[in-house]
């Protein structure tokens, strides 16, 4: 007899306090997903690489939040997210707005149950599964090429600069192309979550 799969589950991710906690006992016990609380660090990291997560909800009190979110993210691309603000922040809101979530939910107001719904409702990609046609696929060859590429002109920039000869001139240009790698990157990873949310690119 085979033993039975570990249930999917969502990792609630922020730090620990009383919202956190309310809003992980709003779900179902016995629901279709199980609810992981678990604090943005070096735990988080571990239980994202476990094979049965199937979505982060990333609970963002601060801005601090947002590198360990991003880092997250940048190792499990293929896995639906969905930030959580417990109060509203335009310049958190603002970043978001590139990450390409799966949804932004502003929690100031509702209660538990509420947020509850907005999540479920963001995460209703997660009952919706097709095959990724040839285009889809292409799609996604594509992107990790333009990904490769564009980290190897990055790590040729980085390597030139302390060996650029004319200081001033060459390294203002070499730091000129990092920055507009990065500027790239922040764009492609935009794209690469509107086209996985919108399911053209398999996980």
């Amino acid at each position: 007899m085979k033993p039975a799969r570990p249930r999917k589950c969502i990792l609630l991710l922020g730090k620990r306090n009383s919202f956190l906690e309310s809003l992980a006992h709003a779900f179902p016990q016995r629901g279709k997903f199980q609810i992981v609380p678990a604090p943005l660090g070096s735990e988080a990291f571990r239980l994202a690489q476990k094979k049965n997560v199937a979505a982060f909800l990333f609970v963002l009190s601060s801005s601090d939040d947002l590198e360990s979110m991003q880092w997250l993210r940048q190792s499990n691309p293929s896995l639906p997210s969905v930030a959580i603000l417990p109060q509203n922040s335009p310049s958190i809101q603002k970043t978001l707005r590139n990450e390409a979530l799966t949804g932004i939910i502003l929690a100031r107001g509702l209660v538990p149950s509420d947020l509850r719904r907005c999540v479920e409702e963001s995460l209703a990609m997660l009952h919706q599964h097709h095959a990724p046609s040839r285009t889809d696929q292409q799609i996604a060859a594509d992107l990790h090429s333009v990904r490769s590429t564009m980290t190897a002109i990055q790590g040729c920039a980085e390597l030139a600069i302390p060996k650029s000869t004319s200081k001033k001139t060459s390294q203002e240009y070499l730091r000129g192309v990092i920055a507009g790698v990065r500027e790239l990157e922040t764009t492609l990873r935009r794209l690469e979550g509107n086209l996985r949310n919108a399911g053209h690119l398999p996980d």
